[in-house]
């Protein structure tokens, strides 16, 4: 296809290839036409939900190669929309493209929501934002930013002048990260600013209230969204607060995750410290049953998503895993998406956060057979998968050693070992 469109000398402004399963070969693929004259013209690259991986680092080579090519010939490459959302570009694959956005700096929108970029890629990515002053809309939606990401693009924010959609909805970014957010936003800069999405971040009540005070005059905003942060026996009195505030989405009671009772200092070390708290596993287990009963309460039972599979697989928990043990045929069934597919990263890093959660909770019994019962069911299932020369199941005791740090993992960063968890299941 890209072979074609050299030859024919097309003369493109969008490229749409989005929900095509070509990975990190077909980015291969698409590097010669990136870099051809045919893409000079391009505006509008939308490669989302890919399975890209570590195909990201070949798709920013060719648009860097695509800036100093059409320069070379007197021609001027400018991309406006770059979207490439659920692709596991991960810290490695962020980083590459925010050398080329540096190099681009015509971007208007960035949409790469759900690509486990954590904190280092964050702030690569925030310094490459810097030098596209026309960025209107900004999608890095369920991201793992902590608070050291946040502050990176709280600071970026005030070069954005024309920023009109901002979308970090589950990127954990805290309490004080989303603080530094909001304050580094100027009624006087961001005028045009329409959309604020700060939905599950961990916000605590004070967080929340401080948020909607900050924004609720200066700038007319269409849509404050907060809904799923950690508002708690609060949550009755925020909502009658905003009831007459129509931009401002709270969402329903079920939504909320309950206060975090100063769990959070505790959350903050165990993600952005390797979270070395084996030692304290019985005082863990105590501290958590509160939130366990919070939850059952406001949390009706639902049909289980991928989002819940996926939250699970970035911050495996107690109360993550007995929601899911509500209906672990469906949870099954999601992976068994996964399982379909030329590789089982999906299936292989929810395993991962099922064992890595097993190592922490060593001396409880309940959680321990919930686990084996889940991590049977879905392994049953891929052995149900025929595959040559590797079954499925093989795939998946691959992957797991390569998170594990065992041996090399394609993505180059391997996932906070818990060898203890992984000998168990």
């Amino acid at each position: 296809l890209c072979n074609a469109m050299i030859t024919g000398g097309v003369q493109l402004v969008v490229l749409d290839l989005s929900d095509n399963a070509f990975g990190p070969i077909g980015a291969e693929g698409i590097e010669k036409f990136l870099e051809s004259p045919a893409a000079y013209s391009l505006q509008v690259l939308k490669l989302n939900n890919n399975g890209l991986g570590a195909g990201g680092k070949v798709i920013a080579k060719s648009l860097k190669q695509c800036c100093m090519n059409a320069k070379r010939d007197g021609r001027c490459f400018r991309l406006k929309t770059f979207v490439a959302g659920r692709n596991r570009l991960e810290v490695p694959g962020a980083i590459a493209l925010a050398e080329a956005f540096q190099l681009i700096g015509t971007l208007e929108e960035v949409t790469m929501h759900q690509n486990g970029i954590k904190a280092k890629g964050i702030e690569a990515l925030a310094s490459a934002f810097k030098c596209n002053p026309k960025l209107r809309v900004i999608n890095l939606s369920d991201n793992t930013f902590t608070v050291v990401g946040a502050l990176a693009m709280a600071k970026v924010l005030p070069s954005l002048p024309l920023i009109e959609v901002l979308n970090l909805s589950d990127c954990l970014c805290r309490n004080d990260g989303a603080i530094a957010i909001v304050a580094s936003l100027s009624s006087l800069i961001h005028f045009r600013i329409k959309e604020v999405n700060l939905s599950g971040n961990e916000l605590s009540a004070e967080t929340v209230e401080k948020v909607v005070r900050s924004l609720e005059t200066s700038f007319r905003l269409q849509s404050l969204i907060l809904h799923t942060n950690n508002m708690g026996h609060r949550f009755d009195e925020l909502k009658q607060y905003t009831s007459s505030k129509a931009f401002v989405d709270l969402g329903e009671e079920s939504d909320d995750q309950g206060s975090l009772d100063g769990e959070e200092d505790t959350e903050t070390r165990s993600e952005e410290e390797s979270g070395n708290e084996g030692d304290d596993e019985n005082t863990e287990d105590t501290e958590r049953e509160p939130r366990k009963d919070l939850y059952s309460k406001q949390m009706p039972i639902r049909p289980i998503t991928e989002n819940d599979v996926e939250l699970f697989t970035r911050r495996p928990s107690i109360t993550l895993l007995n929601s899911l043990m509500h209906q672990p045929k469906i949870v099954v069934d999601i992976l068994r998406k996964g399982l379909e597919g030329r590789t089982q990263e999906e299936t292989a890093a929810f395993l991962y956060s099922l064992a890595a959660l097993a190592g922490e909770n060593t001396a409880s019994p309940q959680p321990l057979q919930r686990i084996v019962i889940l991590a049977d069911a879905i392994l049953k299932a891929a052995e149900q998968k025929r595959r040559w020369p590797l079954s499925a199941s093989e795939q998946i005791c691959n992957l797991l050693l390569a998170y594990a740090g065992a041996v090399k993992s394609e993505s180059g960063e391997p996932f906070t070992a818990n060898i203890h968890g992984l000998i168990f299941l």
